[in-house]
């Protein structure tokens, strides 16, 4: 029988989570970057928008910009890598759990940042 959430821990060297943090950090790294640069580029042509509809003085116009804005996780990378960076001990006992965030960047807080940068990003060139 296959069990989809079996709970299990094992030991693992610090370095090498720092090498999956880091590897995570680098692909978010570049896909706010995308995000950034087509969020920017649509701000611009929103910009453009109200500035027309302003000068016909329309005011029937909503001139509020209701873009989201790209998300940028860096910090609470380097929060990470930090603390293992600063680990004493020679291996760190994760669980499964632990496993999904530090590894395969299952955070909570990654995947609504790629969800929100995904919307942009998957439009760049």
């Amino acid at each position: 029988m296959m069990h989809q959430n079996l709970s299990m821990s094992v030991n693992v060297r610090p370095a090498d989570l720092i090498d999956a943090l880091r590897r995570n950090k680098a692909a978010h790294l570049e896909e706010y970057a995308r995000a950034v640069k087509v969020y920017l580029a649509d701000l611009r042509t929103k910009f453009a928008e109200l500035t027309e509809r302003a000068e016909e003085a329309d005011l029937t116009v909503d001139y509020n910009v209701h873009l989201i804005k790209p998300v940028d996780n860096t910090k609470l990378y380097d929060k990470y890598i930090g603390m293992f960076t600063l680990a004493t001990d020679d291996v760190i006992e994760i669980n499964t759990e632990d496993y999904g965030c530090v590894v395969d960047d299952n955070w909570d807080w990654a995947v609504a940042g790629k969800a929100s940068n995904m919307f942009y990003s998957s439009r760049s060139r």
